[in-house]
């Protein structure tokens, strides 16, 4: 079953302060963390479904796509565990540092001063701790890389007008594959969407609910080739000889029959 998203583009490294003028930037208890894709080392885009902590009942930014994040850091603790709950799934981390409380002022109070960060423990496909100084504003101190995806499948909505094809613009009401997943997909009036297909299959059905009442399905088959060019990327697959072996769409054309990241059209539908 796929679930609705609310998705909103996202660059979230932003900072806070003292009332104050002269109280500005006492505080240094943000850590930033930054998205790269493993296996060319772009900036990378990911679509957060919310993050939390044991330490707080709070859901931080839900529903946003981001190449970056500010996580604010316990004062009080010697660590900070989140939990990073993403379309890709869910990563644990675990960031740990020195914190000391100074006086400043009077009219300023105390402040608190965070060292040393470090990464306890993390569930990313890979990190990289490349700042372990915190600073008001954050800047990125670790940055997070995740291997290649290799499943996902685009399918591009089309239309003809005067027999010319053009994009069609609809709305979903549900997505459902044939196997288990959760995928969130957005809530806007779209022309394309991005899938997972089963990775221990060679072929995937989909059905798609249109919010008019229609349902339209897809099957595709393809053909699975082991791929371990990095080491801790292992048991991926690399998927190509797409098509399409049955649909009540009225029209379905290959237009790449091979998966990339990221994902670009395989599948060409009418309504």
């Amino acid at each position: 079953m796929l679930k609705r998203g609310y998705w909103f583009v996202l660059l979230v490294l932003a900072g806070s302060c003292l009332d104050k003028p002269d109280c500005y930037e006492l505080n240094n208890n943000y850590a930033g963390i930054s998205f790269f894709k493993l296996y060319d080392g772009k900036t990378d885009t990911l679509s957060i479904i919310g993050i939390t902590s044991p330490a707080s009942d709070s859901v931080f930014y839900p529903f946003v796509r981001a190449t970056g994040l500010q996580l604010e850091l316990n004062p009080y603790e010697p660590n900070t565990d989140y939990l990073i709950e993403t379309t890709l799934g869910t990563y644990r981390m675990v960031l740990g540092y020195r914190s000391e409380v100074k006086f400043v002022s009077e009219d300023c109070g105390t402040s608190t001063q965070l060292s040393d960060l470090e990464i306890e423990y993390d569930e990313f496909d890979s990190v990289r701790l490349v700042n372990d100084i915190l600073t008001d504003p954050a800047q990125t101190n670790i940055q997070a890389y995740r291997c290649p995806r290799t499943n996902f499948m685009k399918v591009a909505f089309r239309q003809l007008i005067n027999s010319v094809e053009v994009a069609d613009t609809v709305e979903l009401a549900n997505v459902s594959l044939n196997y288990p997943v959760v995928y969130y997909f957005p809530s806007d009036s779209i022309s394309s969407i991005s899938f997972p297909l089963n990775e221990n299959a060679n072929s995937t059905s989909v059905d798609f609910e249109f919010t008019d009442g229609s349902i339209r399905s897809l099957t595709v088959q393809y053909t699975r080739t082991l791929w371990n060019e990095y080491v801790i990327c292992s048991g991926l697959s690399l998927i190509d000889n797409l098509s399409s072996t049955s649909s009540t769409f009225s029209q379905v054309t290959v237009v790449r029959d091979s998966i990339q990241d990221p994902p670009i059209t395989n599948f060409a539908v009418f309504k």
